[in-house]
Formats: C-alpha cells, sequence, structure tokens
C-alpha cells in the first residue's frame, strides 16, 4: 500500500471517528479536540501521536470518566498546511473544547502565537510538539508544553559528547525553524563547552543536500548532528552512512526508530544516537508504561511495539485528567488553567509534571541508541 493511501485512510479514519464522537455526545461531556496533521504521510508521528491519545482517553471514559463526566475527543487534519491552520482552528472552536491536547506542528504553533489566536479565543493548548525555543520563549499563558524542549535535548547532546572527549561537532541542519533555532542552541552550547563546531546547510532539493552532505565529510568532526523535520534527518542518516561516515551520528526524538532504519538499513541506524522526551513506551518498570501499555492492548490489539508518540500522546491525556480531578463543576479554560498551576508536582507513575513555576512542565530528557536489531535502548 503507497503512503498516499496511507494518508487517505488515516484521514478518512479521523473523519469517521469525528461523526461516531459527535452522535455520542452528552451535555456534560468535558470536550477535548487536537489539530495535528494526522493524515500527511511524511508526517506519520502525527497519526502515532492521536492513536495514542485517543487509547488513553477511550481507557479514561472506560472507568468512568472524569467525576462522572466523559472525555469527548475530537480531532481535526491540518493538512500541514500553514495557510489552512486559521481556518481549522476555528472549525475547533466552534466544537467548544476546554482545551485542546498534544497539537503537533509547527504551522498550527506557529500560526496561534503569530495570530494571537490564544487571546482572541478561550481556550488551553496543553502538550505541543515540536519543542522549539521559538514556541516556548516568550510562549504564552495558555499554552502549556508537558514535553521538555530541543534546548535542553540538544544541550544533552553537547554534554555527552564533551564527556566522551569531542572535540569536534559538525551540524546538518534543514533550512527550517527547528534546524534554525536548533542550531542557534548547538552554537551557544558548543562555545560553551569549548567544542569546535561546524556547520551545513540544506534545503529539500537533492542538489542542496547533497552538498550539505560533502561538507559534513570534508568537515572532519567526530560527532554529527542532524537537525530538521524527520524525513530530513532520516536521509541525511543515510547519506552520511553512504558517505563512509562511521562517527557518532545524533538527532532529535522526532525522528522514529522506524524511520531511521527504513531510510538508513538495521546497519546504517545502528549506534544513532536519539534524544528521548518520554521513558521507554515498551518498557515495563514504570506504573505509567504497564497502564499506557493496557491502554494500548485495548484499543489497538494488533499492535505488539509501541512508540514514544503513542505514549506521548497518553501523558497528554493523563496531565489533563489530572488537572479536571482538581476542578467542582463543568470545567472551563480559565478553572483548567487554574488547576494547572495550583496541582503542583504530579507523579503519574514514575513521570512527573510541575506546571508550578512556568509553562514548562518537564524537564526529563535520556539518549536511546539504536541496537543492531532496530530498537531503541536507554
Amino acid at each position: 500500500m503507497g503512503m498516499g493511501n496511507i494518508g487517505r485512510i488515516a484521514s478518512l479514519w479521523v473523519a469517521m471517528a469525528l461523526l461516531i464522537g459527535s452522535a455520542r455526545a452528552r451535555a456534560d461531556d468535558i470536550v477535548i479536540g487536537q489539530i495535528a496533521p494526522i493524515g500527511v504521510a511524511s508526517t506519520p508521528e502525527a497519526l502515532l501521536l492521536n492513536e495514542g491519545t485517543r487509547a488513553c482517553v477511550d481507557q479514561v471514559n472506560g472507568q468512568g470518566g472524569v467525576r462522572g463526566r466523559r472525555l469527548q475527543f475530537f480531532a481535526i487534519d491540518d493538512e500541514l498546511r500553514a495557510p489552512l491552520v486559521a481556518d481549522k482552528f476555528q472549525q475547533a472552536m466552534a466544537r467548544k473544547p476546554v482545551a485542546l491536547i498534544n497539537v503537533m506542528g509547527s504551522a498550527v504553533l506557529g500560526t496561534l502565537l503569530s495570530t494571537q489566536a490564544l487571546d482572541r479565543n478561550d481556550v488551553v493548548v496543553l502538550g505541543a510538539i515540536p519543542g522549539a525555543e521559538a514556541f516556548r520563549q516568550p510562549g504564552h499563558a495558555r499554552l502549556f508544553h508537558i514535553r521538555s524542549g530541543d534546548k535542553s535535548h540538544l544541550e544533552q547532546i553537547l554534554s555527552h559528547s564533551k564527556t566522551m572527549g569531542v572535540q569536534r561537532i559538525h551540524v546538518i541542519y534543514q533550512d527550517a525553524g527547528v534546524g534554525h533555532s536548533g542550531l542557534a542552541v548547538v552554537k551557544a552550547g558548543a562555545e560553551r563547552f569549548g567544542i569546535t563546531l561546524t556547520s551545513s546547510l540544506s534545503t529539500l532539493d537533492v542538489a542542496s543536500k547533497a552538498a550539505a552532505v560533502q561538507q559534513a565529510v570534508a568537515a572532519g568532526a567526530q560527532t554529527y548532528v542532524l537537525l530538521g523535520f524527520p524525513h530530513f534527518m532520516a536521509e541525511m542518516l543515510d547519506q552520511l552512512r553512504r558517505a563512509g561516515m562511521e562517527q557518532a551520528v545524533f538527532a532529535l526524538g522526532y525522528l522514529s526508530p522506524a524511520l531511521a532504519v527504513k531510510a538508513a538499513g538495521l546497519k546504517g541506524a545502528r549506534g544513532l544516537g536519539l534524544v528521548q522526551a518520554m521513558p521507554n513506551p515498551n518498557g515495563r518498570v514504570l506504573p505509567l508504561q504497564r497502564d499506557f501499555q493496557a491502554a494500548m492492548r485495548q484499543a489497538m490489539p494488533k499492535l505488539s511495539e509501541y512508540s514514544a508518540f503513542h505514549l506521548e500522546g497518553c501523558v497528554g491525556v493523563r496531565v489533563l485528567v489530572e488537572a479536571l480531578k482538581r476542578i467542582d463543576g463543568q470545567p472551563t479554560p480559565a478553572s483548567l488553567v487554574q488547576a494547572l498551576r495550583m496541582m503542583g508536582e504530579v507523579d503519574l507513575g514514575g513521570y512527573r509534571v510541575n506546571f508550578s513555576k512556568g509553562q514548562v512542565g518537564n524537564a526529563w530528557s535520556d539518549i536511546g541508541v539504536m541496537s543492531e536489531a532496530g530498537r531503541l535502548l536507554f
């Protein structure tokens, strides 16, 4: 089945779920929504995030909801097209959600902030990907980031590299917001750690990508860092390996292990370091992991391997539920903001969040390393 067909099937599936959800809505339901490029073949992580969200919404409702109220969840596909975001956002507002959760995409986050949409509409955004600094500083009082951000992830790569005695790092970065903002973080960190930094910029043009790899090879670095959208990072990994580069390569965790293996093969992906913002979704140690996996088995019984995006979708629901438990009566965006700030540190079963001091609830991250079998170990 082609990726285009997969994207169309995902869009149809979301549309059907919307219709079913609407038919079952009740007056005292707590309405929540999501905007993400769910049906876009080039962003499969959006569909994974949506699946994890839905699985855990179903689990909460199956356990009686929140203080007797069901979560009524809907999703809107923004098609990864910035010009459509404003209209898609207004479609979401027509449903009168108390919150949008697990929102994904630079297009939607950039539009919400640049157009002051969160000032003109009564809604909270809880959970947002990507974690670029542009969406966090200065951010917005109604935009709550659950995961740690790109800045801390890149600084962890630099700290790890310094500990391993690395003196020269080369960054291949995409000509996009995530690439430029990430490079700025790496530059500042490299100077602080006393690491020599070189870089090459690439667009999505074939010739540009080839030139960026040639510059990377010529740099003779000990470690390479890839910054960009998932498919860009995957292709750059493949091209580096094809060029004979066996040095350590790191990328942001938006690149999934499956995509890395698909692009570079098991041999090319082996040893790749991916910075993770969530615990291992396939681990069994944490209560959060076991609870999440129970939700996924119920919702998607044929799936045997889970992604970090599945888990992140579930974590967004868990954080929302913890805040809603602390609200008397029908929740409103204002009461949700107050509950998030006042609930202090909450342990979700091995993953803690705390919004009492700001808009970022968690600073945890870890570096996972791809094994010979194509699995992420951390």
